[in-house]
Order: C-alpha cells, then sequence, then structure tokens
C-alpha cells in the first residue's frame, strides 16, 4: 500500500510547475504540469501615505462644549502611524489626538484618564481627493481606527458616511482618543469561489446585480468586486455557513485589480431601486441577508417583505466587523426578491456596505444542486489539525487521511488575504515534517499570511481551498511559537497535543529534555516531562479466535514497565509508526484492547494484521508489537441486552458495537409493562431490536407482549392466553411456540404462531397434549419440540413435536424421565449430543445421543460430576466450549466458572480454565453471545458483567466491569447476526427530537411542535419548527435473497394527509430498503396521518399473510417559552428543571447538557459630570463630579468591554474613564417551556 504523501510543493522555475506526487514517499519521480501563469502577487499592502489632512471637529451647540471649563482641540499625535490595521485597512493620513481638556476634580489624577465620554457625539469630518486616492492605489473604502488605551489596539467607529460627490467622511464619536483615517488598497484578487454549475440552471438569478452563486467557508470572498473575507465565529458555525452556497454581490465603484468591474456605487451598495436580486426556489430554501450593522436604519423592504431579524452577527474583515442576519424560509417555486441596499433610508443612515446572500436547503435528505455538493465531503481528503506561527515561520500539521481520490495537494500563501486559487498568491518555500506537515520560515514579522491548501485528482480536477491564517508575533525564546500561543489560556495546542495547553514563552526548552518546544509539539510528547524513554511491550497475544464472526479483534499485552490509566495504545495494520496527534485509546487495568476503532475487523472473509503501539504519559511511543492476523467470517455482535429489573417493568439497553468491548450507549431506560401486569420472561427473537415478554395478571400467567427497542420500548402487540406457562422462540427466528393449560381444553395447549416482518405474531396452530412439563425445549438441527407428557404409566415420557406441522412423533425411544427442564436441558449445536443437569442432586452432568434419523434420545453418561451443586451451563454456538457454574449449596457465597472444552466427536468435556465468583445471582443462567466470544451473567449489585473466552488457550479473561445496570431477573442478549439477511419494517420520524424531563433523564421524543411566543435559538426546537417532518422507513426481507426476488417484486403504497384529510406533497427519496419521506409542514396543519405498505407481489415467494399496511400519526404540540437565556454558574442546575428544557441532548448517548455560556465582567471606574446651564445674567457652567463604578456584561471580546457595549446610557455629559477590570465568567445557559396541547 502506498504511504499518503500530504504535501506538494509549488515552486516556479521558468514558469513550469513541479509537484511532489503522493507516491513520493515509495519513489522519488516529479510530476511535470503545464504552465498555468502563477502570478507574484503575494497580497503585500502598500505602506501608509499621507493624502488627507487633518479632520475638522463639529462640536454641537448648546452643550456642555460652550462651557469655559471644557476647551477641545485637535493636535499631531505623539502614536506612531501603523503600517496597517486588520487585514486590508492602511493608513492614508496622520494620527490625530483630540483633546479634551477639563477642570477635573482634585480626587482625579489626570494621567490616569483613559478616555473621555460625553453623551453628545461630536462629528470627525475628512476631506479627500478621488484622484489623489486613486493614484496612490486605494478604493473608496474607508474605516476610521480609535486607538483604544483600555485595550491597547486600534478598534473601528461604528458611525460612518461617505459622501463621494463632496469627498467627504464623516465619523461620529462619543470619546476622544487618537483617531486615524484608513482605505482599502487596490490588491489584485481572483474573484469569488465558483459554485456549481447546476445551481445557475436550476436557480438562475436575474435582476440589475449582476450576482453570481459563489461557495462559502472560512477565509472564502462574499464580494464579486472586493478582497474581504469572512471570519469563522460561534454564529458562523451556529448557521451552519460552512460548505454552505451564497450569492456574491458587488460594492461598485473601482474594483480591485483581477476583480470584475460591476459598475458604479449608485448601481449597488447605494441603489435605492427594486429587483436588484431575483429567483426561483427549486425546492424549500431559507434565504440569509447579511445586511451592514453599522446603520442607523435598514433597508425598507425587510420589514415590509417579512424578513426576520436573528441575534447572529457574521464576522468579516472589511469595516463592517460584522454583519446583521436577516432569514426567510421560501418554499418550492416561490419567487425570492431582494431589493436595493439603500432602498427607503437616507443616504446618511451609515450603510456603508452591500448586503450578500447565503441560501440554505431545508431539506437535507433531499438529493438537490444545493446539497449533492457538501463542503465536508470535498475538503474530506485533507484534515490540518494545527497552525503554528512563530515570529517568521509558521508550522502545519495534520492527520494523516488516505483519500484515494486525490494525487497531491497545492499549497499557495499570500499576505493579508487568502489566495482562492493556484493562480493566486505565491509558492511557499517549505520543508517537509516526515508525512505529517511542513514549516515555513523567512515570513515578515508582525504579519497576517493566509494559506489555501488545493487537493488535485489523477484527472487534475482542483478542490475547493483549505485556507488557514497564520500571525507572525513575537517570540521571545525562538521555539518557533509566538508568545501570544505559548501564554495562551486556551489551549491552542489542543487539537494535535495530548499534554499541554501552553509552554513557557521564555525558555525554548520547557523541560530541559533536549528538545525544544516546537520539537514537542510536533512530535506529541510532554513539554514538562524529561522522559524520553519509550515503553517496551513484552507480551501481546490474541484473545479472538483466528477466524472469528465478531466483527472486531481482541487482545491483550503486557509492558516490561508498570501501566497505569495514564498509558495509551494505538493500533496499526502495518508497521509504521502513528502519526503523533494519531487518535489514541486508554488502556483497561486488565489490559484488555478491543476498542473498535482500531481493532475493527475488514468484513466478511478479509484477513487483517495487527501492530500494537504503546504510548507513556509522557508521549514516548514504543516499538511495535505484532502482527497478529485474525480473519473476519460472517458478521455476529451483541447488539442489545433486555432483561427484568423488577416485578412490573424491564430494562432495555443498545450495546455499543463502536465502543470499547460491550458497553451500552446510554443509561437503560425502564418500561413498565401497563396495565397491572407482572413479569415472567423475556426473550429475543431473531429480527433485531424486537424482544417478547411474557407476562402475569392475577397470580395467572396470561400474556405474550411484543417490544420494539426505544427510549422507552415501544409496545406493538400484546396477545393475551390462558394460563400460559412457557413460551419459547425457533432458532431461526420465524416462528414462536407457547405452552399453556386452559381451563377451555382438555389437557395442555402448544400454539404456534407466526412471526411478522415487523415482529408481531400471528397464530397459526394449535396441538392438545397431556403434557406435565411446564417448559419447553427446542432442537434447531431437527426442527423439533421436546416436552415431558406426564404420562408416569409409559415408557416413552416425552414427546417429540414437529415444530412446523406440531404432528406427535411417538416413535422414538426417549430419555427416561418424567421432568424435562429446559433451562438445565441443552442440544449441541452439532446435533450428535445434549445435555442436561441430572435431577436429584444437581451435581451431575449427563450426555444424551441424538439418532439424526428419527430424533430418538438415548442417556449415555454422565460427562461431569462436582462436590457442589450445579446452577446451570451454555455451550457456545460454534459448540467449542462449555461454560458450567456451580455453588457451595446452600450457603451458595461462593461460584465456580468453569470451562470445558468439547471433544466433538465424543461430545465429552475436558476443563481448561476456572473461575470463584462471590458476587452472581445464581437464580439467573449465564448468556453466551453469537460469537462464542462473551460470557454473561449477573452480579449481587444488578450489574451484568462479563468473561471473555480466549478460544486460542481455553482461557477466561475477566471478569469485565461493564455499565449495564439496573437488572434484578431474568435477561437475555440479541446478537445481531449479519450473515443472513433479516426482515423487518419500522416506520420512524427521523428528524424527530428528543425532548428531556430534568436533568441527564431522556424522557421521551417530543411529538412535533408550533412554536408560540419569544423567538427561540434552541438547536433543539429549531429542528422541529424549521423543517419539514422527516420519516424513514427501513424495509428488510429474509427471503430476499434465497427466494431471489428483485426490487420489481415489491409493490409500495404511501399515503399522507393533514387534519382536514387533504394531501400533503412529499418529496421521496432512497430506496425500498431505506426510504425517507419528507411532509410539508405547514403552520396550519395540526396533525397528519398516514400509512405505509411495502407489499410482496412476487409469484413464487411472497409471505403466506398479506403484507399488513403500516399506520402513523403524528400530532403536533405547542411550545412557548416560561424563561429564556436563564444563566447558572456551571454546575449548578435550575431549582425547577422538572419541567421541559430546552438543553441539547443526544438519544444514543442518554446525556443532556445546556449551553455554554461565557460571560466578560467590566466593572469600569469612572468620574461622571453633569454641567448646569444658567443663562442669565451670563451663561454659566457649573460640574458637579460623581465617582461611580459601573459593572456590566459584554460576551463578544474581553478586550473592548466599554466602547463596544451596545446602547450603554449616558448618564452624564461628561465621564471620564480612569480604569477598566475585566473578570471572565463561564456559566450554562437554560431555557424552559411549556407544552399545550395544539
Amino acid at each position: 500500500m502506498k504511504k499518503t504523501a500530504y504535501l506538494l510543493l509549488l515552486l516556479c522555475f521558468g514558469c513550469t510547475q513541479y509537484l511532489f506526487p503522493k507516491s513520493k514517499f515509495d519513489r522519488a519521480w516529479y510530476s511535470v504540469l503545464a504552465v498555468i501563469g502563477i502570478s507574484a502577487n503575494d497580497g503585500e499592502l502598500p505602506g501608509p501615505v499621507d493624502i488627507v489632512s487633518q479632520p475638522n471637529l463639529a462640536l454641537p451647540t448648546g452643550t456642555f462644549f460652550d462651557s469655559p471649563d471644557v476647551s477641545v482641540s485637535v493636535n499631531a499625535s505623539t502614536i506612531e502611524v501603523p503600517n496597517q490595521i486588520g487585514s486590508l485597512n492602511v493608513p492614508i493620513g496622520k494620527v490625530y489626538d483630540i483633546d479634551l481638556k477639563a477642570k477635573p476634580t482634585e480626587e482625579i489624577d489626570s494621567a490616569s484618564i483613559k478616555t473621555a465620554v460625553f453623551s453628545e457625539p461630536v462629528v470627525l469630518e475628512y476631506s479627500y481627493n478621488r484622484e489623489e486616492l486613486e493614484s496612490a492605489g486605494f478604493l473608496e473604502e474607508f474605516q476610521v481606527f480609535y486607538f483604544s488605551k483600555i485595550s491597547n489596539e486600534w478598534e473601528p467607529l461604528r458611525e460612518i458616511v461617505v459622501d463621494q460627490e463632496k469627498g467627504k467622511i464623516f465619523a461620529k464619536t462619543d470619546h476622544f482618543t487618537p483617531f486615524i483615517l484608513t482605505a482599502v488598497p487596490k490588491l489584485a484578487g481572483t474573484g469569488v469561489a465558483a459554485a456549481p454549475a447546476c445551481l445557475s440552471t436550476e436557480m438562475p438569478i436575474s435582476g440589475s446585480s449582476g450576482a453570481v452563486w459563489t461557495q462559502i467557508n472560512e477565509h472564502f470572498k462574499y464580494y464579486k468586486d472586493r478582497n474581504y473575507t469572512l471570519i469563522s465565529n460561534n454564529d458562523f458555525a451556529n448557521l451552519d455557513f460552512s460548505g454552505a452556497y451564497g450569492i456574491a454581490t458587488c460594492n461598485g465603484g473601482a474594483p480591485s485589480p483581477n476583480t470584475d468591474d460591476c459598475g458604479p456605487f449608485s448601481q449597488h451598495k447605494y441603489y435605492d431601486g427594486d429587483e436588484y436580486i431575483k429567483f426561483t426556489a427549486s425546492e424549500d430554501i431559507t434565504v440569509y441577508v447579511m445586511y451592514d450593522s453599522r446603520g442607523s436604519q435598514d433597508a425598507a423592504w425587510l420589514t415590509t417583505n417579512s424578513w426576520v431579524l436573528t441575534d447572529k452577527q457574521i464576522a468579516t474583515t472589511d469595516g463592517v466587523g460584522y454583519y446583521k442576519v436577516y432569514q426567510k424560509q421560501f418554499l418550492q417555486n416561490e419567487i425570492v426578491t431582494m431589493h436595493g441596499n439603500r432602498q427607503g433610508i437616507p443616504s446618511n443612515a451609515g450603510v456603508e456596505t452591500n448586503y450578500w446572500v447565503v441560501v440554505k436547503p431545508n431539506n437535507l435528505g433531499v438529493a438537490s444542486c444545493l446539497t449533492q455538493n457538501n463542503y465536508g465531503s470535498i475538503q474530506s481528503f485533507f484534515y490540518l489539525t494545527l497552525a503554528i506561527a512563530g515570529s517568521d515561520s509558521a508550522t502545519f500539521l495534520w492527520t494523516n487521511n488516505k483519500d484515494s481520490r486525490f494525487e497531491n495537494i497545492i499549497i499557495r500563501r499570500k499576505k493579508n488575504f487568502p489566495p482562492t486559487s493556484v493562480e493566486d498568491g505565491v509558492p511557499p518555500n517549505i520543508s517537509e515534517i516526515e508525512d505529517i506537515g511542513f514549516r515555513e520560515t523567512g515570513l515578515d514579522p508582525n504579519s497576517t499570511y493566509y494559506y489555501a491548501i488545493f487537493a488535485r485528482n489523477a484527472d487534475g480536477i482542483l478542490s475547493f481551498p483549505d485556507i488557514y491564517r497564520i500571525d507572525t508575533s513575537l517570540d521571545s525564546d525562538n521555539d518557533g511559537i509566538t508568545d501570544i500561543i505559548e501564554s495562551s489560556n486556551e489551549c491552542l495546542y489542543k487539537p494535535w497535543h495530548d499534554y499541554n495547553c501552553n509552554s513557557n514563552p521564555a525558555l525554548a526548552d520547557s523541560d530541559g529534555d533536549g528538545k525544544d518546544d516546537l520539537t514537542e509539539l510536533i512530535y506529541n510528547t510532554k513539554m514538562d516531562s524529561s522522559d524520553i524513554t519509550p515503553p517496551v511491550i513484552s507480551k501481546f497475544e490474541s484473545l479472538s479466535k483466528p477466524i472469528t464472526s465478531l466483527d472486531i479483534g481482541i487482545f491483550y499485552f503486557e509492558a516490561e514497565e508498570s501501566v497505569n490509566n495514564e498509558f495509551r495504545y494505538i493500533m496499526t495494520n502495518l508497521p509504521v509508526k502513528p502519526n503523533p496527534s494519531a487518535y489514541d485509546s486508554k488502556i483497561r487495568p486488565d489490559r484488555i484492547l478491543g476498542d473498535s476503532l482500531f481493532t475493527r475487523l475488514g468484513g466478511d472473509e478479509i484477513s487483517k494484521d495487527f501492530y500494537l503501539w504503546i504510548k507513556d504519559p509522557s508521549g514516548n511511543i514504543s516499538l511495535p508489537a505484532g502482527p497478529i492476523r485474525v480473519t473476519q467470517s460472517g458478521k455476529q455482535r451483541p447488539s442489545y441486552i433486555a432483561g427484568l429489573s423488577n416485578s412490573s417493568s424491564f430494562n432495555l439497553q443498545s450495546l455499543n458495537g463502536a465502543g470499547d468491548l460491550v458497553n451500552a450507549y446510554s443509561a437503560g431506560i425502564m418500561t413498565p409493562v401497563s396495565d397491572a401486569t407482572s413479569l415472567v420472561n423475556l426473550k429475543w427473537g431473531k429480527i433485531p431490536r424486537i424482544f417478547y415478554v411474557q407476562g402475569a395478571k392475577g397470580g395467572f400467567r396470561d400474556s405474550i407482549s411484543v417490544f420494539a427497542d426505544g427510549v422507552p420500548a415501544q409496545l406493538l402487540q400484546r396477545i393475551h392466553i390462558e394460563y400460559m406457562d412457557s413460551f419459547t422462540i425457533s432458532e431461526d427466528g420465524r416462528n414462536l411456540y407457547t405452552l399453556s393449560l386452559p381451563n377451555t381444553e382438555p389437557g395442555w395447549r402448544i400454539s404456534k404462531y407466526r412471526i411478522q416482518p415487523d415482529g408481531t405474531l400471528i397464530f397459526d396452530k394449535k396441538i392438545i397434549l397431556a403434557a406435565m412439563d411446564l417448559d419447553m425445549a427446542y432442537n434447531g438441527f431437527n426442527q423439533s419440540i421436546y416436552i415431558s407428557d406426564g404420562d408416569f404409566a409409559r415408557q416413552n415420557p416425552i414427546y417429540r413435536l414437529n415444530s412446523e406441522t406440531l404432528e406427535i412423533d411417538v416413535s422414538p425411544q426417549s430419555l427416561q424421565l418424567h421432568y424435562l427442564v429446559s433451562t438445565n436441558f441443552r442440544f449441541h449445536p452439532g446435533g450428535k449430543f445434549c445435555y442436561y443437569i441430572n435431577p436429584g442432586g444437581e451435581n451431575h452432568i449427563t450426555k444424551c445421543e441424538i439418532d439424526p434419523s428419527n430424533g430418538n434420545i438415548t442417556t449415555k453418561e454422565n460427562v461431569l460430576e462436582v462436590s457442589d451443586r450445579l446452577q446451570n451451563f451454555e455451550i457456545t454456538a460454534d459448540g467449542n466450549y462449555m461454560v458450567v457454574v456451580s455453588a457451595d449449596y446452600p450457603q451458595l457465597q461462593l461460584y465456580n466458572f468453569v470451562l470445558y472444552r468439547i471433544d466433538k466427536p465424543t461430545g465429552n468435556l475436558i476443563e481448561t480454565d476456572r473461575k470463584v465468583l462471590t458476587s452472581y445471582r445464581f437464580e439467573n443462567k449465564v448468556k453466551i453471545d453469537q460469537s462464542s466470544q462473551f460470557v454473561f451473567f449477573l452480579n449481587n449489585d444488578k450489574q451484568i458483567n462479563y468473561y471473555i473466552i480466549n478460544q486460542n488457550n481455553g482461557k477466561f479473561y475477566g471478569p469485565i466491569v461493564s455499565n449495564l445496570s439496573g437488572y434484578e431477573g431474568l435477561f437475555d442478549i440479541q446478537s445481531t447476526d449479519y450473515t443472513r439477511n433479516q426482515v423487518q419494517t419500522n416506520i420512524e420520524h427521523s428528524n424527530q427530537p428528543g425532548f428531556v424531563h430534568g436533568y441527564n433523564d431522556v424522557k421521551y421524543p417530543l411529538p412535533f411542535v408550533s412554536l408560540v411566543g419569544n423567538y427561540t435559538n434552541s438547536y433543539l426546537l429549531n429542528r422541529a419548527i424549521n423543517q419539514p417532518i422527516r420519516m424513514s422507513s427501513q424495509n428488510l426481507d429474509l427471503s430476499f435473497i434465497s427466494c431471489r426476488k428483485k426490487v420489481s417484486d415489491y409493490e409500495e403504497t404511501i399515503e399522507i394527509k393533514n387534519n382536514l384529510g387533504q394531501d400533503r406533497s412529499q418529496i421521496i427519496s432512497g430506496n425500498i430498503w431505506n426510504r425517507t419521506i419528507s411532509i410539508q409542514n405547514l403552520v396550519s396543519d395540526i396533525s397528519f396521518s398516514g400509512r405505509y405498505r411495502l407489499h410482496d407481489i412476487s409469484s413464487d415467494c411472497k409471505p403466506n399473510q398479506p403484507q399488513s399496511f403500516i399506520d402513523f400519526n403524528i400530532t403536533k404540540k405547542r411550545i412557548s417559552p416560561v424563561y429564556l437565556n436563564l444563566k447558572l454558574p456551571v454546575g449548578q442546575k435550575p431549582t425547577d428543571i422538572d419541567a421541559f428544557t430546552s438543553v441539547t441532548h443526544t438519544v444514543m448517548n442518554g446525556q443532556v447538557s445546556p449551553s455554554y455560556y461565557y460571560r466578560t465582567t467590566c466593572t469600569i471606574h469612572e468620574y461622571g459630570c453633569n454641567f448646569i446651564k444658567i443663562d442669565k445674567p451670563k451663561k454659566i457652567f457649573y460640574c458637579v463630579w460623581h465617582h461611580e463604578t459601573k459593572v456590566f456584561e459584554y460576551y463578544k471580546s474581553q478586550n473592548q468591554c466599554f466602547e463596544k457595549a451596545p446602547n450603554t446610557p449616558k448618564l452624564f455629559h461628561l465621564t471620564l474613564i480612569t480604569n477598566v477590570d475585566h473578570s471572565v465568567e463561564t456559566s450554562l445557559r437554560w431555557n424552559k417551556y411549556k407544552i399545550t396541547e395544539p
């Protein structure tokens, strides 16, 4: 197998591009591509210019500025002009101080004043010359920044108006600090990312805009004629914009080089006409409009056309800082119209940049142009895990991901804004770090760089770029990691590094082990540990059979040193050292390895080699042990468990097929069997997730109930059977048999029920017997049922019945037993032997033989004798071993678990291992799964634990503690068997939101709801409110393969109506085996009803019983908020959490948690002064100073507490701020809702 080369260098030698191919690490050769015209544009910004003079200051009259105690002046500042601010803003004038002189109270130290804030805003007026601006290489895109003495950073002013006709820029401010005017230079760009051509075909855009479809992601452009890019934030992620499709618009005016010339401003960002963008929705969609947040008014059509303003903010690199987000939903074939950016608002409203658009499908399950090209699947070739900046370097590390679709990757770099194609930017001068990343040095200090990574396939087709940002800055210890990164408390190393959140910015080698911090980071070793000695593996063996039906391998190891819970292990299939950041797993105390991520087998009839690597607490990795080869044959896995939790309820858990060995996805959910029914027994059938419960009522066993796995379990059917004593299920899962003694018939009755595709039962036939026993033994080898006939005078006291016809076979000579107790009677899978505990002393296991020609059972001899008392025994499904449990009767304090190998020619037992338990529920028999790997038992703590059978040496490993708890009585394990086709029909709501009752207690799925009251951003609720109702149907037919059926042998019927009987539009996708149905969910619809049937119409293999319709009903509830956004400290729950809450949860994990809320508390120390104006006898202003400490919350940025606080009331004419203190608190945010009928 080829190694993966995750690096391809673009070097320009005579305009020829060379690429390191993916096979570089196997053989050294180069692939030469044709000339593609690489540009030399690396995104370097021009230096600052001084082409705009000192601004004029317009002070409001009749205010405190008229006071003789106040004077204002504009002066050149001593602050150095920065080269640039942010990514694209370059100063075009000097820094100016606007000084406010006032007579403060004596308690104020003038030197301590950080800023002055006043209630009446003033206006800075700049004048510029358009020709001079364009000649200097700048666009008419301006931003005024002020220098905050609180954050020590340049911050943008929010209220700016540009009058291009007069060449004026007006900026409002309510505080005086140093100001500077910037403009955006004309930098060459390559336009926006292309979207699939089908979008222009399915939803062509008309209107005056000339807008185009584009791809949206972090660092991507959204204007056709500008180089501004997106910055990912929480709202960007919550709206799921990554990989979405958008509509790129223009700002107008003079364009940047290599971008579209869209026309003047009046046609775009200043456009006030109709139909700027227009298209027809090809499916149900949600349209998002990102609108300038700086304006005092928004375009009138957003309100009149019912667009909803959300609380989201999308950040970008332009002067807006962040955009408001409007949204509106449109149905299929509805016309989407958006008008001018300034329609209905004055020119001085402060809207200075155009809106742009994102369009998302409402139903991701429907195949369409909007959903076919998901960004995540495009980019799956490559996953960059960590990008680290130094003072003049950039280091990139990635997790290996072998993707055969791509041969190479291409890397381009650009300063200040991202390259969007391989023709854009420059090829970086990089050095490979083995096959885990690359590093580039020689970058400019204190600069911003963007790296774009493209994938290229064998046909030369390139993927969309993955774009990453690097900010070089001070690196005091010169270890290749900036001081900002090393001292950050945000744990920036975590995506790659397992051990340290930060490192010492003053020491290149923080732990003094001879490896600098960057080297330790790259190779994922601990930065504060001097241990560099790797562990040594002394033993590595397989617990799986060499050929196993289990779909994972299970292994055991030992090491020379003591292994604690800080060690980790990694499995590979080749003796190639794993990526330093490769996923690793905890090591169990018993050193058994069964994590299916590492040990998953390759599929039926596929062999796989396993190598083991151990990582110690310092990150040192051992040499590999192995290989061990395991071959999978079929696929069987313990999948579900059900057991009695008390006399009237049972516990049900789905077993985790992707986790460590055998554990449950979630805590058990107790399900009561209603109607005052108590529980007697339960068993799984062969249909996945369907099980059968025997119940009793009034002291009599009288029912069999069919349940489907769920949260809680779903009752499918209940059949009342008078005086039923026991039931059993045929080995192939087709039939269920009950044994009862009804008063209406002269003897015991065995009834046969056919198990239907959905697991329900249909009565087939019955037989009346003079049976004595209370149980039956089913022999799958000869399809027979054995039961005692109860006639003590007869020589042959055991009946044998044909399991299909229920006819009695009276010919065979049978066991001389008056009672055949099936819990102590087992048939060997090979069909030759049977075993039972000899009645009486219960200290012998007797072997019997079966005549395959007539079913005759003959007692042979005792094959086991014990000194204590036998409890029960089980035989593995492969027939290789028997597990026997015995106890020190009558004390019942010590229990022997003994493993015997069965000699298949003779049927005799050979002991291979023995364990002693002190905690075991003696009334419960052990269970062995179908893979013959796990032996389950119930202990005294109501917990089901298990042993692993190592069939390579005949040893038990364990006992292994699981999270299967809450069981008090009988239990049963279902092993899903994927080696045979199984049939079921199941209808479920695939996007049904779960709702919870209480904390960490999943109650039940909430029916679809309509929202009333306040708008909510709860993800859980939006799943129900903002999407069509989706249902899925899974259909499996056991006889599909054996009968050689075709899809044309089935007839599918789907009917859906609303509460008024009206047909609802449907979108159907998938195939008959896995169907997805979407129902149009209008607000006016209260409920839906429907039925579904997949009917077999084949001529020679259809079921005996006609396929029934499956009915489904959906009634929507109404949900309204009781309180929203209740913030509590981490770990604290609301006192009334018993009500329904909107906390996010995952049904599979049974966990719920509220959303996290990070709060920055800003404490403002300020002195306020209100001027009192007296006009007579002359104008006099008096100032009364007030000292105050204000505390408020601002969660967006801790460095921008005061200036960025929206709508902060100005209590004083003049406020002098002397200090700002910060504190950050993490809390949980809770919502509470009430649910009512529609």
